[in-house]
């Protein structure tokens, strides 16, 4: 992929993932980010909301006391009004949630800076299952990175889940099974991309009806793209329009 996206962002409002070829050398037309479109732009307007900042600075606040994780669902009530849970406090690298009535997005920090893991993932796909209005989930890093993950299609991601289910790992998030893993660690490795772009290119490449968005400047998120192409010398490359 060799240009790199960590702290640029793209000016378009939303970027599509296109994996031109897939290992087989096959080219996938759809597009997740397209589907993912109205997802995104919710994902982008909540974010503007009071409700949504006070939890955003309540979580970041603990954090700078304590270095811990923490997590705060939102929900509405039956005048559809946003309602936000408590706090909860976990440890170094996980946390539990308090769900509320009609919970349609949660948020919560990764102490070590890290994006969005494969443990949130599987964590997201479960809740979705279980809340029909769910489909949105924030991460805040310890560098003030913003990312959100979308439900683009749930019974995808029932599927996903039943195709590669979670590996437990006690006292951790679950993880990816072997072989995920081991793809992620190839492109990585291979091509030198960083550990956002190897997730985005996870949820693609495997079907995973959901996308990874990130926050410009601007307060916008934008659908993070991982295309694979193949050129002359069949060398795979990786990209990624600039963000700013």
């Amino acid at each position: 992929m060799i240009s790199r996206l960590v702290s640029s962002f793209a000016v378009t409002v939303v970027l599509t993932i296109n994996v031109g070829c897939n290992e087989a050398g096959s080219v996938q037309s759809s597009s997740l980010c397209s589907e993912a479109e109205q997802g995104t732009q919710k994902a982008t307007e909540f974010a503007t909301n009071k409700t949504f900042s006070t939890a955003k600075t309540a979580i970041e606040t603990a954090f700078e006391k304590d270095s811990l994780e923490h997590a705060i669902s939102f929900g509405k009530d039956a005048a559809d009004n946003i309602i936000i849970s408590a706090m909860i406090t976990g440890n170094g690298h996980s946390s539990s949630l308090e769900t509320v009535t009609n919970m349609f997005a949660d948020i919560h920090n990764h102490p070590k800076g890290t994006p969005p893991s494969s443990g949130d993932l599987y964590g997201f796909i479960s809740l979705a299952a279980e809340n029909k209005r769910y489909e949105t989930r924030y991460i805040i890093t310890a560098a003030g990175l913003v990312y959100a993950l979308v439900l683009v299609d749930l019974q995808t991601a029932r599927n996903f889940v039943t195709k590669y289910p979670k590996v437990s790992n006690p006292g951790y998030q679950p993880g990816f099974p072997d072989s995920l893993v081991d793809e992620s660690n190839r492109v990585k490795a291979i091509y030198s991309i960083n550990d956002e772009m190897a997730f985005a290119y996870i949820l693609k490449k495997y079907n995973a009806g959901v996308v990874l968005l990130k926050q410009d400047n601007s307060g916008a998120f934008q659908c993070l793209e991982t295309k694979e192409f193949t050129n002359s010398t069949v060398l795979k490359t990786y990209s990624v329009p600039p963000i700013h």
